[in-house]
């Protein structure tokens, strides 16, 4: 605001020292000048000249007067820029643009467009105005003050820092000087201490005053988004952990422990995102997926969880890691079971760079975890990766390399790896394994890899586990061996303590298979 208000002053001394406005516009151009040294004292006066001014200069800009006439009404309407003719002039400046395209104001209303644009936060139509601008002429140093304002009064302050430094101007006035050295002054601060934190010469506590401190007097500075999420982070790190809170993915847990109330996490994190626009693309990314688990997790508000990925999936720079994260953020056990879950499963891989992978709020994510669902779901759809190795076992101590070779007809490489089991394993596991795999010149079925796929899933997801194996056992078209099915049901429900529904599948398994080698 405070920059905001030094554009608009600007803004008005502006007009006031370039405009050469027509003898009957002459009223109307003191009265802007009147504003101008009113805005501080009374800036509602000021307001009230300024709105009188653009009404008169409105009034020139009929068809029955000629264009020379028009022209300088419009360019007059435009130097009346404030706080409550935003609007007003916005208009003007455009129908300027549209009826004097070659006009001789043509620099000065682009650069009064631009400042209309960033009084209402719309920094793309800002610098598209200030681009034309630059094209139009080379700038005054009045013109260069108004930009680095509009630059400041946006929060872009990188984009102020290099349009100072690139201005080719053979004696900088002092102003400009000293805003120069003010910007090499606030990185060489704010780089300092981080260093220094870095290196551990300042502790936690004595961090957070000097950077919070640094951040305030120095907002511009290349690392000043830098040190503003440190302070954040070493803040939400100290104890008490008063509001720690589980999250859950896919079967995994984490504890996050955070010692700063959600409510204040928000408005740091609100005020980050607000106040730096042109922080690095990982920075933004860090405070958006933040901002994202906070409105998700804790205040359970799913429409600005929702509107906050969208602002993720639009941020430059990272791609790759922005659609990492929307992939894994979509991922569910029950979905393992569709075409897209697999696609994505796939795609995760392709972008194994990025794991393992740790947004600060799911669990860590690692490439192993993906190819172990990787396989469940090619189990499943009846499809093989390129999947090595899976350090993972499944119901009865059951390697899921095992199984995962057998539904993909890697027969030799599930008998190599049966053998070796073999002595650590009961007869009717064994009897289990044997009947999927023989005989071994057989593609397996497709019930068959839904079993094989329960067995696999039902110990990380049992949910999921369940679901497959009662699917694979149910219905008209079941796997070979369904007695083992019953069995493996059976198990799966006595040791989640569902100990009804384990004696009512025993009993069917009884019934229907009274030979079993399970009932033995």
């Amino acid at each position: 605001m405070k920059y905001l208000r030094i554009l608009l002053c600007l803004a008005l001394a502006f007009a006031c020292s370039n405009l050469s406005a027509a003898p009957s516009l002459e009223k109307t151009q003191k009265k802007i000048a009147s504003a101008e040294k009113l805005w501080d004292s009374d800036a509602q006066k000021a307001q009230s000249l300024l709105k009188e001014a653009f009404s008169e200069a409105i009034s020139w800009t009929s068809a029955e007067y000629v264009e020379n006439v028009r022209e300088k009404g419009f360019f007059t309407a435009i130097t009346c820029l404030s706080p409550e003719l935003v609007d007003e002039v916005t208009v003007a400046a455009d129908t300027y643009l549209k009826v004097f395209p070659k006009g001789r104001y043509l620099k000065k209303v682009h650069l009064y467009r631009a400042m209309a644009a960033w009084a209402v936060k719309d920094s793309e139509r800002a610098q598209q105005a200030l681009n034309e601008a630059a094209g139009s002429g080379r700038l005054s140093y009045p013109e260069q003050s108004m930009i680095m304002a509009g630059y400041l009064a946006d929060n872009r302050h990188r984009t102020a820092e290099k349009f100072i430094e690139g201005q080719k101007i053979s004696r900088p006035s002092a102003r400009l000087t000293r805003d120069l050295k003010r910007f090499h002054a606030g990185n060489r601060l704010v780089e300092g201490l981080l260093n220094r934190y870095r290196d551990g010469k300042i502790t936690s506590d004595r961090a957070v005053v000097m950077l919070e401190d640094a951040v305030n007097r120095a907002w511009f500075a290349k690392r000043a988004p830098e040190a503003a999420l440190n302070v954040i982070a070493i803040k939400d790190s100290q104890e008490p952990h008063f509001n720690s809170i589980i999250t859950e993915w896919c079967g995994l847990e984490r504890v996050v422990k955070h010692g700063s109330s959600p409510q204040i996490r928000l408005v740091k994190l609100e005020k980050f995102i607000d106040s730096f626009p042109e922080a690095a693309a990982e920075e933004r990314f860090k405070a958006i997926v933040d901002l994202i688990y906070l409105h998700q997790n804790e205040f359970r508000n799913p429409e600005e969880a929702a509107r906050y990925r969208q602002m993720l999936s639009g941020l430059k720079g990272v791609a790759e890691k922005v659609e990492l994260e929307n992939l894994i953020s979509t991922l569910t056990p029950a979905r393992l079971a569709t075409e897209q879950a697999n696609a994505d499963l796939q795609r995760i891989l392709e972008l194994k760079a990025f794991l393992p992978y740790d947004n600060g709020n799911l669990p860590v994510v690692n490439q192993n975890y993906i190819e172990f669902m990787l396989a469940i779901s090619d189990m499943i759809i009846g499809r093989a990766s390129r999947i090595e190795k899976l350090d993972f076992a499944g119901w009865g101590k059951l390697p899921a390399d095992l199984l995962y070779s057998i539904a993909t007809n890697k027969k030799d490489k599930a008998w190599e790896i049966l053998n070796i089991l073999k002595p650590s394993l009961n007869v009717q596991t064994v009897k289990l394994v044997e009947d999927f795999l023989m005989p071994m010149y057989l593609n397996t079925k497709p019930k068959d890899r839904v079993f094989l796929a329960g067995l696999a899933a039902v110990e990380q997801f049992p949910d999921l586990g369940t679901d497959l194996i009662i699917d694979a056992i149910s219905g008209s078209r079941r796997i070979y061996k369904a007695e083992h099915g019953l069995a493996v049901l059976a198990d799966v429900y006595r040791r989640h303590m569902a100990f009804a529904e384990a004696q009512s599948v025993w009993n069917i398994l009884k019934k229907l298979y009274p030979d079993s080698i399970w009932l033995k």
